[in-house]
């Protein structure tokens, strides 16, 4: 009886790629940034001249040099915590940050001229004659610092925020106007430093070009950055640098 030859099959294999693919890396100089030709490069002894410049470097240096600037590049933005005295509050589709307001005029104005008014109308009252009406009065106005310096860390800018509107209010309002944004319009965002005060700008895409809105002037720098950070998260503004911002 014949015996039957067993048929080796040979699984078909796909075509290997013929051409190696990887990643390449210049040379470039590390003091003046030209690209280094092939020519100038000695590989034995790891050195490399830069025709621009003229000067001479180990290989190692411009690649570190290029390693450092890729690595800052990449490098992630620092999340900031929450500073105490921010509150925030969302709900659906709507953010609303609460912060608050700094000591302006209207605050300090009042405490100058408190003690003067009432003294010196009691005085003519008691010396003179006056009218109990006024005299009253005098004293009623002078009880007003002092209820507003009772009453001041009620005082709150608040920002409420959606996907169409931006809106900031400051309750008491102190002669500030309320003020509304379309989202689509804000650029971006930022902080600098002013007057030793930290004052956090919008920046508006308008049809005459761009324009900076100060939004409000806060003492603590953390408090400024987490602002500017809360506020494009959730707008999904992509953080890029201002000329002039405080880092």
């Amino acid at each position: 009886m014949e015996e039957k030859q067993e048929e080796l099959y040979k699984l078909k294999l796909k075509a290997l790629e013929k051409k190696a693919k990887g990643t390449f890396q210049k040379v470039n100089c590390p003091s003046c940034d030209t690209a280094i030709p092939s020519d100038n490069i000695n590989i034995q002894d790891k050195i490399a001249k830069c025709g621009g410049c003229h000067a001479v470097f180990p290989l190692d240096l411009s690649f570190q040099h290029q390693i450092n600037e890729l690595l800052s590049a990449r490098k992630p933005k620092q999340t900031i915590l929450r500073p105490e005295g921010i509150d925030v509050y969302a709900y659906q589709n709507e953010l609303e940050i609460a912060i608050g307001q700094p000591i302006s005029g209207l605050d300090i104005f009042p405490w100058i001229f408190w003690p003067t008014f009432p003294i010196l109308f009691t005085f003519i009252f008691f010396t003179k004659g006056f009218p109990l009406s006024i005299l009253l009065a005098s004293w009623m106005l002078g009880i007003f610092p002092v209820l507003n310096a009772i009453n001041f860390s009620k005082h709150r800018i608040y920002m409420t925020m959606d996907e169409v509107y931006f809106n900031i209010q400051w309750r008491p309002k102190k002669f500030v106007k309320d003020k509304q944004f379309l989202v689509r319009d804000i650029d971006q965002l930022y902080v600098r430093s002013i007057n030793g005060m930290y004052q956090v700008l919008m920046v508006l895409n308008q049809e005459n070009g761009q324009k900076e809105i100060p939004l409000m002037s806060v003492r603590s720098l953390s408090k400024a950055k987490y602002l500017e950070q809360e506020i494009e998260k959730y707008l999904k503004i992509e953080d890029r640098e201002i000329p002039g911002e405080v880092k």
